[in-house]
Order: structure tokens, then sequence, then C-alpha cells
């Protein structure tokens, strides 16, 4: 519209010939349809007002599927839209503007909404964006946007321009490196207004992104991308990239947006890709020096690690995970036997499965029972105590029927029985916690239930927009700290299917026990440190059996030596290193750690100690000295915490008042040190996991009410959680701000060469 009113562009005499053959409009929904049509037509009329001319250039179309090989046009039906679509398929298209969708599909099977498939379109996706790309999961590369980007390269062809609006994940995500190093291959020209606005992250970077473009539309970044295609020029490949900047609110940023149009220019950055396809936030190549946390697992070439794995993938986190482990049981039975009601009807041709949230959840797993017309079994009763979210433990169904997607899960936290009993399960079909009852008529709690997951403790991390890491020793959920990737200890196997011998494990309960720390990091790392604790203050028979070596070692003159849980802590000691963090942001973003050997090895590894020791105890520590006021005794149960507020001093406006918690009209915590929000988690600080997590919550689709007064029967559990989490955060920032500088060693003579190998 902007166009054809815009006389600098179309001047008057050519207006009538633009309008009537060279602009055309597609959509796909019959009332965006007659809107543009209606806005299209204002526009030329009112540069135009003699008489009324309509606007033929319309179209109600699918634009991908149009062009779809073999795709067949209907002439009967809506001859004169089909005249529109042949007649613009025929016409050479040298400039395409728009403002793709961004979906990069359903997110649950439920919406019954699936994306629709375009085999030619996504097979060049293929041969180019997802071909040049590094990333193992390519599907956010048939995102709709990204479609769009690959179709209207190729309308254009050999000569033209592409403008769009679009989410601007792509600038930095590590899936689209091959769509980026494309774009540089096809294009003379790349010019990028990153106008940011990305919402999904937290805290302090959730506030320097600023405000969304589209209001509460989306939640994403947007970026405006003009793409230049001219075989005349001497440029190829040449980035012109603007950043609009930090803190800015959305009328801030479409006022810049518009006085950049109506003539007030700003000045381009220009890009040089790295070799990694990097645009922005490029990463440091000294970080390919350093130890791979893993590359393949269970099989060569292998990192630090043997194995590791996401957390646990329900799909149906409001069914499987709660605060109170009976009504969890209790909504997966509901669950199963109404889902298996409708599988049994469409089974018989009664009718097709209905897609009700209320009732159901559907997802991929679930959907293939009902096409088979297979009964779901939910099998034993499988609720165990798990790690939702930082500091905040809930209850989960664990079993691979109902579970989307384990993972490695199994191998980490088994099942089995306790001492006495017999597991009645394989870590390959997981469950937990009998609610049968006992001799006697005495229904079972599920602290008396005779299954358990295994011990073990798991580094859990993640890259994305902000490195984080947080450990646990307790069934990790996949969002525990992020999309998270847990780093083990240990790992399990079955006894039977471990061999005969057992020479690598110890058998506990049914299970074989392996260390998942490699035998070749542990050579290398003591050739880098030989006797680390020894010398005039060495390692003590004591402190090895406090510090987790096991008795034999710890009796012996081994202890001086690195051992597998030293390195365990040390990396975890590496990790929350501000200097590191800082120095290898870019890399932490976009790929699996890898571990530098540092001068300070014993500093890092009793660094990683006590915070682990923090983080793990939370629930034991002693609670930090605030002020109550109100029932302490019982406080009540808990609505939703909020802070306290005060008056901003420069503003004059209401903030958050961090030193006070209102937990309930019964009781305010006061005297909170500010310093308590400088530890962060995911974004967060303990505290505002606690506000964000420890609130009664019903969700939307199901019904479902999670409410946090039913995890414990203390009824001062949750005040004193807060008060404890105090004690974590500011503890844990006094250890992370005394850590020494990472001061990286030279490689050993024994470094493995695939830990050489390019990233």
């Amino acid at each position: 519209m902007n166009l054809l009113q815009d006389e600098e562009l179309i001047p008057t005499e050519k207006l009538p010939n633009k309008y009537a053959n060279e602009i055309y409009c597609n959509e796909i929904l019959l009332l965006a349809y007659y809107i543009a049509a209606i806005n299209i037509e204002h526009a030329y009329h009112s540069r135009m007002p003699q008489e009324y001319v309509p606007f033929e250039g319309g179209v109600l179309t699918d634009t991908f599927q149009m062009h779809e090989d073999g795709d067949t046009i209907d002439a009967k039906v809506f001859s004169e839209n089909t005249e529109r679509i042949l007649r613009q398929m025929e016409t050479p298209i040298d400039v395409v503007v728009g403002n793709p969708p961004y979906s990069a599909g359903q997110k649950n099977a439920n919406d019954n909404n699936q994306n629709m498939s375009y085999p030619t379109l996504d097979a060049k996706i293929a041969g180019t964006y997802a071909a040049r790309g590094s990333a193992t999961n390519k599907n956010s590369l048939y995102d709709q946007y990204i479609r769009a980007f690959r179709w209207a390269s190729d309308r254009i062809e050999n000569k033209g321009i592409v403008s769009f609006v679009t989410n601007g994940g792509w600038l930095d995500g590590q899936a689209m490196d091959g769509f980026r190093k494309t774009l540089v291959d096809e294009f003379s020209s790349i010019y990028v207004f990153n106008l940011r606005g990305n919402q999904r992250t937290q805290g302090e970077q959730s506030r320097k992104e600023g405000g969304k473009i589209f209001g509460s539309g989306s939640r994403t970044p947007v970026a405006i991308t003009i793409l230049v295609k001219n075989p005349d020029s001497k440029e190829h490949g040449v980035i012109r990239y603007h950043d609009i900047g930090d803190y800015l609110t959305r009328e801030e940023k479409l006022s810049i947006v518009a006085s950049s149009v109506s003539g007030e220019p700003f000045e381009w950055d220009i890009i040089k890709p790295d070799r990694h396809g990097d645009w922005i936030n490029q990463r440091d190549d000294s970080w390919y020096e350093f130890a791979p946390l893993g590359i393949e697992k269970r099989k060569e070439p292998l990192g630090m690690f043997e194995i590791w794995s996401a957390g646990l993938k329900t799909q149906r986190d409001p069914w499987a995970w709660g605060y109170d482990g009976t009504a969890v049981m209790e909504c997966m039975e509901q669950l199963v036997s109404g889902m298996n009601q409708e599988i049994a009807a469409a089974k018989a041709g009664v009718r097709d499965i209905e897609y009700d949230s209320k009732r159901f959840s559907w997802t991929r797993r679930m959907e293939d029972y009902a096409k088979k017309g297979q009964l779901i079994e939910l099998g034993e009763r499988a609720v165990v105590e798990g790690m939702y979210r930082p500091f905040c433990k809930q209850w989960v169904y664990y079993n691979k029927t109902m579970n989307e997607r384990t993972y490695q899960q199994p191998r980490l936290f088994p099942l089995a029985a306790s001492e006495g009993k017999k597991a009645e399960r394989t870590y390959q079909q997981p469950t937990t916690f009998s609610m049968e009852k006992e001799k006697g008529g005495v229904e079972m709690t599920y602290q008396q239930s005779s299954l358990h997951c295994l011990e073990n403790l798991v580094i859990a991390l993640t890259g994305g927009r902000a490195f984080s890491v947080l450990i646990s020793n307790s069934l990790p959920d996949l969002h525990y700290c992020g999309d998270s990737q847990c780093f083990p200890l240990y790992w399990y196997e079955e006894s039977k299917s471990a061999g005969g011998l057992f020479a690598n494990g110890d058998v506990k309960r049914g299970y074989v026990r392996h260390d998942a720390i490699t035998d070749e990091t542990l050579r290398v790392f003591r050739a880098a440190y030989p006797n680390a604790f020894g010398g005039g203050k060495g390692r003590t028979i004591e402190q090895a059996k406090a510090d987790g070596l096991p008795s034999k070692i710890a009796n012996s003159n081994e202890r001086f030596d690195v051992n597998k849980i030293d390195i365990f802590y040390y990396v975890y000691g590496i990790l929350h290193s501000p200097e590191y963090r800082s120095r290898f942001e870019a890399n932490l973003q976009k790929e699996l750690p890898r571990i530098p050997l540092s001068r300070n090895f014993r500093e890092f590894c009793a660094a990683g100690r006590a915070l682990a020791k923090l983080h793990l105890g939370y629930e034991a520590i002693e609670p930090w000295p605030v002020k109550e006021v109100g029932s302490s005794l019982l406080p009540g149960p808990v609505q939703k915490i909020k802070w306290g507020k005060r008056k901003d001093s420069e503003t004059g406006k209401k903030v958050d008042d961090h030193t006070v918690l209102i937990y309930n009209e019964n009781l305010v915590i006061k005297d909170i040190p500010e310093a308590a929000q400088r530890y962060t988690v995911n974004g967060r600080s303990p505290l505002e996991w606690v506000i964000d997590r420890y609130q009664v919550k019903t969700d939307k689709a199901s019904g479902i009410v999670n409410d946090p007064n039913e995890y414990s029967d203390d009824p001062r559990y949750i005040v004193d959680l807060i008060e404890k989490l105090i004690r974590v955060s500011t503890e844990t920032m006094e250890i992370v701000d005394q850590l020494p500088p990472v001061s990286e060693l030279p490689q050993p003579a024994n470094w493995p060469f695939a830990w050489k190998a390019d990233a």
C-alpha cells in the first residue's frame, strides 16, 4: 500500500500499468484476501480517483503449493481466481515483499493442525540450507518463514530483491548456519535490521531485548531483511547489519524504523562471517584447544563423557508432573482410560478419535497407537520424584510408553527395587511406586514404595541465549534449567546385558554401574596434573572419603592422584567461572562445552564440590536470617508469592522490592539481601524460581490444578525453602567471586586425536 501511495517510487503516469499488470498479492485465508484487496484498491484510488478499477492481482491461494511439482489447478471451480494464478505463474517476478508466518510445526497433537507438506520446496531446502548446516536437528529449517525465503529466492531467479519482516532467530541460531551460508552464496548484497525483542529470554537479557515489535502477538525476535541478487554487481555476499540497540520499548523501536524510512539513515556494520557461518556473536577458536565434554554417545570417538542425555520429555506435563504424587497417578489413569476408549471407538468404526485437550493428551506416539488400533497399557504405577525446574521438586510419571521421549535417562536414572526387594522392570521400560495395598489393607505411600531411581549425579546445562548449569541428583525434566543436556557421574545397564565379568562396573540391584567419564579422560588429566592432591597439603584418607572416593582408593596412595569424581566436580567448577563464561559466551550458546586444563585445578575442583553441596542440599541447609511479619508458625497455604513494591528514585514508578516477599495475606518476609538476586539459573534467581513455580496453577488446556501446598505436610516448607535459597544464592556467589583465573595449560602429550578435530 505504501508502495502505491509513494509518488517517488511510482510516478503517477506509471501507476495504472503497475496496478493492473505488475503487482500481485497472495493470501490463503478468505478474510485476509478481501482485506488486502480493499486496502490495495483504496491506496490506488487515493491517487487515481477518476473511476473505480478493481485490483485483479489478488489471488486466493497457498503460495507454496501453487509451485509444487505435479500440483493440479482446478480451472472449473473459482475460474477467475485460477486465471489469476496462471497469469501470476507465467509472469517474471523481480521483487518479493512480505511478512511470512512463523511456525516450525504444531506443538501438540491435540491441536490437530499440522503444517502442510511441500515436497518440492522442502527438497530444495534439504539440498541447500540443510545440506550446508552442521546441526543434527534441522526441523526449524522447515519453518514457514524459512520456506518463504527459499521460495522467494528461487522465484526471482537470477535477478531481483527479496524483502521480508520475519522471526529474527535465524540470525544467531545454531541450526541456521547452513541457511546463513546459502544466503551469502546466492545474493550479492544482504541488509539486516535487527529489531530484537526476544521475550523467550529471561531476566536481564529479556530487558535488554526490549519491546516486542508485534506486541502480545509474538514473543520472538524480529528482523527486517533485504536480499539483493544482482549479477552485474561487484559485490558478492556482502552483509550490512544494524542492531537497533538495548533496552528500547516497542514504541521507541517503531519510531527509529519510521525515521530511517523518512530520511534519517543509520550506519551499517559490515559483517564477515566466520568459518562456522556465524554472523553475530562469533565464536572464539581457542575454544577448540580444550577437551570436549561429549562427541558421540557410547561409541567412538568419545569426549570426556561416554554418555549424556536430554532431560525427560513427557509432552504432557500437566498430566505427568505435579506436586501431589497421588494426583499425578490418578490423572494418568484417567487419561489412559479415556484415550483407550477413543482408540476402541475408532477401531470399531464408530468415530474418529476426538482431539479434546480437556480429556486427552495426544502426541505422535499416542496417535501411532490409535492408528494401529492398539490400546495403551498403563503398566505399573510409575511415579518418582524429579527435578522439574531449578530448586523445584515434583512427582513425575516415569514410563517409556507415556513419556514421549525418555532419551538416555533410563540409563542415568534406572528404576530398581529397594534393598531386599526385586526390581519389577528394566531400564528399558521404567516404572515405580506401587500403590497396591500391603497385607493388612494399608495403602502404601510414595515414601514407602519399593521402587525408586538408582542414585546418580548429573550436571545439567543449556546453551541458547544464555548459558546455564545446575547439578541434580534426581530425574531432571527436559527444561530443568533450560533445554537441559545432562552429563552424569555414572550410567547403568542391566546386569544380564553387561556381560559376565562386569570388569568396568559395580553391580547395583540388578544393574551394572559404569563411570560416565572415560578412562582416556582420566589418563589425560593425570598426565596434566601428576600427584595433584599430594605434596605438603596432600589429601588425607578422611578427606578422600569425604570427596567421594571409594574406600579402596582413599586408603591407598591413589588418593593423591586425580580421580574421575574429581574431574566431575572440576567440570562443575569451571562451568561457573565468570571468566570462562564471558570469554566463550558465543561458543557456549552454540555448542556443548569444552573444558580447559586450568593451572588452578585443585581450586576449581574444590569450588565445584562446594557448589554441588549447596545446590544439591538446598533443602537441608540453615535458613538465612530474615524478618517474618505475620503468622510464622502456621503461615497458611500459598496462592502466588509476590515481591514487595518500592518507588524508584529516578522514575518515581513503583518497582519490585527485592528485599521483601509477600508470601500470602498472613505472612511477609523482609530483610532479604539484594545480593540474593545476583545468582541466576537460566535467567532467574532462585527466589524468582520460587515465585514462578510455587504458586497454584490451573492448566488452561486440561483444567488440571497443580498446587505446591500439596508437596509437603510441613506447613512451613515453602517459607523455609525461600530462606534457605537466600543462603544458596549468597554463598554461591561468594564461591564464584573467589574463583581463580582459568589460566589454561597446554595439551599434554597424550591428548586424544579425536579431541583435536575441528568443530
